[in-house]
């Protein structure tokens, strides 16, 4: 499998648990993948801002990053009518 699709699948686990701290270990077995393989995924993950690493007790953990969103503040709609 190719580090896109390993990202896409990172990408969707994190999604379907938004507010949960995944650890690596909890990534590695619902993934079925090695901590090599999701290391470099992980790390451009964070680069994106699509997860972020936590503190869990100790534990190295991920969680989903909800994306910045930005509302226009012209007085105008989609469409450009005000």
């Amino acid at each position: 499998m190719g580090k896109t699709a390993l990202k896409m699948e990172c990408s969707v686990l994190f999604q379907a648990n938004p507010s949960r701290a995944l650890t690596v270990d909890e990534i590695q077995r619902k993934l079925r993948k090695t901590k090599i393989e999701l290391d470099p995924v992980l790390t451009l993950l964070m680069k994106q801002g699509i997860v972020k690493r936590v503190d869990n007790s100790g534990n190295e953990s991920y969680r989903y990053q909800e994306p910045v969103t930005i509302l226009q503040m012209d007085g105008t709609d989609r469409k450009g009518r005000s």
